[in-house]
């Protein structure tokens, strides 16, 4: 397996930077960061321009809401046969990215050869899409329902985040019975229960009858477990009322 990745190291990554360049010199526009329909000259208009759009010469796709989903289906409908053949240069050629990755990295090639463009239309289209990628529940500080622990949240890059949303409870396909994160009820009730903690650490000082329900009552803290006469769990529940409670986990916590 080695020999295999040094062969493809030494007689195919080479070739990558040479392609790039060549397709940056002969199938890119000139300004490639701009939308084919907007010159340099307006660029401190103010003009609202396109969010989404393509770099190749004589293509005129772009889309003023338009987002990188689109331009990536885009390449792939309308310029596949000449990012594909690039794609076999790289290690990973048949990842999903891949063709993107060529097609950033042709337009990065451009961008070095000359000074950046920069003002005030492009300030506008980067405002409009920050505005709506922060819309909504999109941008959020999500807890930790097991340690606590408090990670951001973007709903553009959630797959590659550190915490993310999850419906903790579901129906067994085999036995129909509830499960919490795969894992039987009363197997959580025993690890995460409410008075399983209690009657651990309640009394905070025996010997003068301090006891943490006298000053806390854990009514934030509290997730309802379906079935069970006490099946109050003793976590960081981020919506506890809704009819399907849903919970934020890290990616670093093991499996219950």
């Amino acid at each position: 397996m080695f020999v295999v990745l040094l062969y493809y190291y030494i007689h195919l990554s080479p070739c990558l930077p040479a392609c790039c360049q060549d397709l940056a010199a002969t199938r890119l526009r000139d300004h490639p960061t701009i939308p084919p329909s907007a010159t340099p000259d307006a660029v401190d208009a103010g003009e609202a321009w396109p969010a989404a759009f393509c770099a190749f010469q004589g293509c005129q796709w772009e889309e003023f809401d338009g987002d990188e989903a689109e331009l990536e289906r885009h390449l792939r409908e309308k310029h596949a046969e000449e990012l594909e053949p690039i794609c076999q240069c790289m290690l990973r050629g048949k990842a999903p990215d891949a063709l993107r990755s060529v097609y950033n990295e042709a337009i990065s090639v451009k961008g070095r050869q000359q000074a950046p463009i920069a003002g005030a239309s492009l300030d506008r289209t980067a405002l409009r899409t920050l505005t709506k990628a922060m819309q909504g529940n999109k941008v959020e500080a999500l807890i930790c329902f097991c340690c606590g622990n408090i990670h951001p949240y973007v709903d553009e890059v959630a797959d590659k985040g550190d915490i993310k949303w999850h419906q903790p409870v579901q129906r067994s396909d085999a036995t129909g019975e509830f499960l919490f994160l795969d894992q039987p009820l009363e197997k959580i009730q025993k690890l995460l229960g409410l008075q399983v903690y209690l009657g651990r650490y309640d009394a905070v000082e025996p010997m003068q009858d301090v006891k943490l329900t006298d000053h806390e009552s854990f009514e934030d803290w509290q997730l309802k477990l379906p079935d069970l006469d006490d099946g109050v769990l003793l976590c960081c529940p981020e919506d506890p009322v809704s009819h399907v409670p849903l919970i934020a986990t890290y990616s670093n916590i093991r499996n219950l």
